[in-house]
C-alpha cells in the first residue's frame, strides 16, 4: 500500500508540474566536453534521477575543463534548472565543487563565460561538499544551458563533471506562468510575472513589427484605392458603352429614314404621278419631308 501511495503521489505531482521540462523535447540535444568510458551525455537526459555513477554522464579524466551542454534547438524562456549529481562517495561528489551554470545563445565550444549569462556559481570549498541535488533559479532566455567546471581535486589531474540528470523548466519564448500563457503586449516577458522584458533582440523585433504594421497598412490602403478606382472605371466604361450603343442605334434609324425619303423623291421625279403620293401615305416606311 505504501508503494502504491507513493506512485499515486508522484503522479499527482507530475500533474501539477506545469512548467515544461525542455530537456524532454525531441529537439533537445545533450553533449559534453569529453566522455569517460561509455558514460555518454544522454545518460543525463534519460529520466533516471538515480544518483549512482554508472547511470550518469561523465567527462573524461585529465582535462583542464569539463562541461555538459543542453542545446534546446532554439531560444526558450527558462525558469529553473535542476541538477542531479552522482554521490556514490566523497570524491565523486567533490568533483562538482565550484561548478557554474550559464545560459547562452552560443554553444560551449564557441563561447567564453563573458559571452554567456551566469545563473549560478557554486562556492563550496574543501572540506565541504556541494549538494547532490540542486534546484537553480535561472530566469533568462537562451538556447544553450551549460554546466561547466575547471575545479581540479588535489588527487586528480584534471576537471571532471558527473551529472546523472538535468531538468530545464521553462516555456516557449512569448509565454509565461505555470500554464505557459501568452505574453500580453510584448514578444518576450518575465516567465514568472509576465512583465514585458525588452532586450536588444526583442527591441529590434518590436521595431520590425511596427515597420511591418505600417507597411501592411499602406498596402491595404493602396488595395482599397485600386479596387475603388477599378469599380469606378468599370462603371464609366459601361456608361460610355451604353451611350455608344444608343447612338449607333439612332444613327441606324436615321440612316434608314433618309434612304426611304430618297427612294420616294426619285420615284416621284421619274413617274410624275400622284399615285406615288398615295404609296407614300399607304406605306409606313415612306415619310414625307
Amino acid at each position: 500500500m505504501g508503494v502504491l501511495y507513493l506512485i499515486a503521489l508522484s503522479g499527482l505531482f507530475r500533474l501539477v508540474y506545469c512548467y515544461e521540462n525542455l530537456c524532454r523535447r525531441p529537439t533537445t540535444v545533450l553533449t559534453q566536453s569529453s566522455t569517460y568510458d561509455k558514460h555518454e551525455a544522454d545518460f543525463a537526459n534519460d529520466g533516471d534521477v538515480t544518483s549512482i555513477k554508472r547511470f550518469c554522464a561523465s567527462t573524461d579524466i585529465k582535462r583542464p575543463k569539463a562541461w555538459l551542454q543542453a542545446d534546446l534547438g532554439e531560444s526558450f524562456s527558462i525558469k529553473s534548472v535542476k541538477l542531479y549529481f552522482a554521490n556514490d562517495d566523497f570524491w565523486i561528489l567533490a568533483h562538482n565543487r565550484e561548478f557554474y551554470l550559464d545560459v547562452s545563445e552560443l554553444p560551449a565550444r564557441h563561447s567564453t563565460t563573458k559571452q554567456r549569462t551566469r545563473c549560478y556559481t557554486d562556492t563550496t570549498s574543501a572540506p565541504e561538499l556541494p549538494r547532490n541535488i540542486i534546484n537553480i533559479p535561472c530566469n533568462h532566455t537562451g538556447r544553450y544551458v551549460i554546466v561547466e567546471t575547471n575545479y581540479i581535486l588535489p588527487r586528480e589531474e584534471g576537471a571532471i563533471l558527473e551529472i546523472c540528470e538535468i531538468e530545464i523548466l521553462g516555456c516557449e519564448v512569448g509565454r509565461f506562468g505555470e500554464n505557459c500563457k501568452q505574453c500580453i503586449g510584448c514578444h518576450t516577458c518575465d516567465i514568472v510575472s509576465g512583465e514585458c522584458v525588452f532586450t536588444p533582440i526583442t527591441k529590434q523585433q518590436n521595431v520590425n513589427e511596427e515597420k511591418n504594421f505600417f507597411l501592411y497598412a499602406v498596402i491595404a490602403v493602396l488595395c482599397i484605392s485600386l479596387t475603388m478606382n477599378g469599380f469606378m472605371l468599370t462603371c464609366i466604361l459601361r456608361q460610355r458603352t451604353s451611350r455608344i450603343r444608343n447612338a449607333t442605334q439612332e444613327i441606324k434609324r436615321c440612316a434608314a429614314h433618309g434612304i426611304n425619303n430618297t427612294i420616294y423623291q426619285e420615284l416621284r421625279q421619274v413617274g410624275g404621278s400622284p399615285q406615288y403620293d398615295q404609296l407614300q401615305i399607304s406605306s409606313p416606311g415612306f415619310m414625307r419631308r
